[in-house]
């Protein structure tokens, strides 16, 4: 719901336009790369502190694995 109303709010201001359209570098760009970034670790905080926790999978396992790779991909 976040992403949606994020996305909803950036397009209305016009933001990837204005973005894309800027020929030097901006402190505003970063806020493209923030939201993957929170997703990565909000992704590892359940894996390994609820999932892993509670005992649902286990450390190390294939899909601890796999879950962690597609994260970090």
């Amino acid at each position: 719901m976040f992403v949606l109303m994020g996305l909803a709010v950036m397009k209305r201001m016009n933001y990837f336009q204005l973005l894309l359209k800027r020929e030097e570098m901006s402190p505003v760009s970063f806020a493209l790369i923030c939201p993957g970034v929170a997703l990565v670790v909000m992704g590892h905080f359940v894996v390994n502190n609820v999932k892993v926790a509670s005992g649902v999978i286990e450390k190390f396992g294939i899909f601890y694995t796999g879950v962690s790779i597609s994260l970090i991909v």
